[in-house]
Parts: C-alpha cells; sequence; structure tokens
C-alpha cells in the first residue's frame, strides 16, 4: 500500500477502504470514516516497518518484524 500525504495535514493516509481512511504520523494513528468523522484514534509505540490492508475492517502491521492484525469493527447503527 502505497503511503501520500493529505493534502489538508501533516499526517500520512492510507486509503484502505471506500468506508474508512486510516492517518498516520509517527506512532499514531486516526481512523476517519465517509464522512471523515473521527471513529478511532490509537497509538503504536514500537517501529511500524509496514501497513497493508488485508479483507474488509482488518488491517496488517508490521512492527518490529512481528505482523499483527487489528481488526475495526464498525458500529451497528440501531
Amino acid at each position: 500500500m502505497n503511503l501520500k500525504q493529505h493534502f489538508l495535514v501533516e499526517d500520512w493516509i492510507l486509503n484502505t477502504n471506500y468506508d474508512f481512511s486510516l492517518f498516520a504520523r509517527n506512532h499514531s494513528y486516526a481512523l476517519l470514516d465517509r464522512e471523515d468523522d473521527l471513529a478511532l484514534r490509537f497509538c503504536i509505540e514500537d517501529e511500524v516497518i509496514q501497513v497493508k490492508k488485508m479483507n474488509g475492517w482488518n488491517c496488517t502491521f508490521t512492527i518490529d518484524t512481528k505482523k499483527k492484525v487489528i481488526t475495526f469493527y464498525q458500529e451497528l447503527e440501531d
């Protein structure tokens, strides 16, 4: 997955899915939904070597040579 700089902020954006965008800066990540509402913010303290989409809401992070999959759950509407 290619990193590209978002023109509105100084963060890096990872376009992983039609439903959400993942922004990264240093060790901070923010997940935004289609309407650009903040869905989730989290930190990974170790060095992230690579981020890539797996499928659906799963993202694979290669962190210090160890792969970790983070699954984002879409909130169900009532």
